[in-house]
């Protein structure tokens, strides 16, 4: 995957209402575009780019980066919690070092934040307050493992990991 490291100047912060800052572009509620694919439970949206533990992400298909609105719901009632869930997802630094810590007993490092390489982003909106995401991402630091990292809002529940 594609993936360019991003300076303290390009932060994730909200500029009003319903853009991101996104390394120097802003991201908004057009830039989620609804594909073709059929789902019974969810409607299905991508994006060209996201920030994602504060690099840009670059998905090479559709497949790399999936959101799942619920089919019980309207784009136009959750799109200002998507665009929460991806400023919180383009820096959840806090929740990652606390988990590794506390779950793991592991002390990770800036160093190895900064390494992450994302493969894949999932994100699910059920409703304004039930979201999701599941990041698949390649750790070369510590583990040398790829990690499939699950969120549950703005928790971590769970880290498997392959290889």
């Amino acid at each position: 995957m594609h993936r360019i490291n991003m300076t303290e100047n390009y932060g994730a912060d909200r500029h009003g209402s319903g853009n991101i800052a996104l390394g120097g572009d802003i991201l908004t509620i057009e830039d989620f575009i609804k594909t073709d694919e059929e789902d019974e439970r969810y409607y299905i949206y991508s994006v060209q780019k996201a920030k994602i533990f504060n690099s840009i992400f670059l998905p090479e298909s559709r497949e790399d980066f999936w959101i799942g609105v619920s089919r019980d719901t309207t784009f136009e009632k959750i799109g200002e919690t998507l665009l929460y869930y991806m400023n919180w997802l383009s820096d959840c630094k806090k929740e990652l070092f606390r988990y590794f810590d506390e779950e793991c007993g592991e002390k990770v490092s800036d160093e190895w934040y900064e390494a992450l390489e994302i493969y894949r982003v999932s994100v699910v909106i059920n409703s304004a307050e039930d979201f999701s995401a599941t990041i698949v991402c390649g750790d070369g630091v510590l583990f040398h493992h790829i990690l499939d990292i699950n969120f549950d809002s703005q928790h971590i529940v769970d880290v498997g990991t392959t290889g």
